[in-house]
């Protein structure tokens, strides 16, 4: 990659931020050299346009992970902001959701010796299968919300702190089901031993699901 044009890019951009912040809206006129008048949304487009043209080039695989997935946008604009909300909204209340279900679920599955009905014994497991379905919905909302923020913005460092520990989640909640099963059909079969052993996994998954939760409430406090 040219670091030279690169770093005039970042630099335009960053002093575009800056008067956009100072000044209002991205319509913010700045007058060129010859004297017209250029808005600065078009400047923005421009620097943007150069560099994601730049990192798209063979040789800078590191760069071009680091923006995946990202709106191809050095500046965020209101339309933007606006789309971000709206995703992120949407994905932590999903979340929450799951979460909670699956939390549920498990402290139902403890129960299942004492239940007579097999539909009622399907119950806890079922219960967890939805959490974790809700959890995996919620990182598709979240992946949208990435896709209207900008790699170099606060809500860009956000999403992708986030991101992976969702995910992580996600796998534990996994984990969680795939033990539940397990311990359901033990029960079925008499298998006390096995029931405990299941139960015992499903508990751990629910326990790293829970170790990794309080890393989001530090992101943002919408969670």
């Amino acid at each position: 990659m040219n670091l030279f044009l690169l770093k005039n890019v970042i630099l335009i951009a960053g002093i575009l931020g800056t008067t956009a912040i100072a000044a209002g809206p991205v319509e913010t006129m700045v007058t060129g050299a010859s004297g017209e008048n250029i808005s600065a949304d078009s400047v923005y487009r421009f620097g943007s346009g150069l560099f994601f043209k730049e990192i798209a080039k063979p040789g800078n695989e590191y760069m071009q992970s680091s923006v995946e997935g990202y709106s191809q946008s050095l500046i965020q604009d209101d339309r933007e902001t606006a789309s971000f909300q709206e995703e992120w909204q949407q994905a932590v209340s999903t979340f929450r959701a799951g979460f909670a279900e699956c939390n549920d679920g498990y402290l139902m599955l403890t129960t299942i010796p004492d239940i007579s009905d097999q539909k009622g014994k399907n119950a806890p497991w079922e219960m967890i299968r939805a959490g974790r379905e809700d959890i995996a919905r919620s990182a598709d909302s979240f992946r949208a919300a990435k896709s209207h923020a900008s790699a170099g913005s606060s809500l860009g460092f956000t999403i992708g702190m986030v991101l992976p520990r969702v995910d992580e989640i996600e796998t534990s909640a996994k984990d969680a089901e795939l033990a539940g099963i397990k311990a359901t059909l033990a029960d079925r079969d008499h298998n006390t031993t096995a029931f405990e052993d299941h139960l015992g996994e499903a508990g751990a998954a629910i326990r790293e699901m829970k170790r990794i939760y309080p890393e989001l409430k530090v992101l943002s406090k919408d969670f």
